[in-house]
């Protein structure tokens, strides 16, 4: 009996149907992924694409910023550790912009110091992901996030079910 061995590519991975039930989002619900690690932003932007949201993707703080000024997506992911501006510069700088400063944040890390932690707590991230993350709790803290946003704006009505 011959194995055959297929390569994996982000190609075969867009084209093939999710291993789960998922549901798109009720209406369009845009995030901006900034992640320096090219094949972590890679896989997130995908798995968050067959749940129906449109993700961008930024390589560091700064394009990051720039996404979000032209965009004004409805949710931030954001790493922590990341050359040149941190993921806490990032929020800082959201959070001093007019047209930015209501925007959930959540941080997706390997490592987060703990002085780095309250001052993100202090400057009003929405939540914190390790790496690596279940993709079942990163569609968790989304439609947290995504129902606080809703609430405060009035819209919530019921909670949102991301997956069938």
């Amino acid at each position: 009996m011959t194995a055959r061995i297929e390569k994996i590519t982000f190609d075969n991975i867009r084209r093939s149907n999710p291993p789960y039930p998922v549901a798109p989002p009720p209406t369009p619900y845009t995030i901006v992924l900034i992640e320096d690690e090219g094949s972590m932003g890679q896989v997130t932007q995908l798995l968050l694409e067959s749940c129906g949201y449109e993700v961008c993707v930024a390589v560091d703080g700064a394009q990051g910023l720039r996404l979000v000024r032209a965009l004004r997506p409805n949710l931030v992911i954001c790493d922590v550790n990341m050359p040149g501006m941190s993921g806490v510069d990032v929020l800082r700088a959201l959070r001093q912009s007019d047209t930015a400063k209501l925007i959930p944040v959540i941080f997706l890390s390997g490592f987060i110091s703990d002085d780095e932690k309250r001052e993100a707590q202090a400057l009003g991230v929405s939540d914190f992901l390790g790496k690596p993350c279940a993709f079942e709790e990163m569609k968790r803290v989304i439609a947290e996030c995504r129902n606080a946003a809703d609430a405060q704006s009035g819209k919530l009505n019921k909670p949102i079910a991301l997956s069938a």
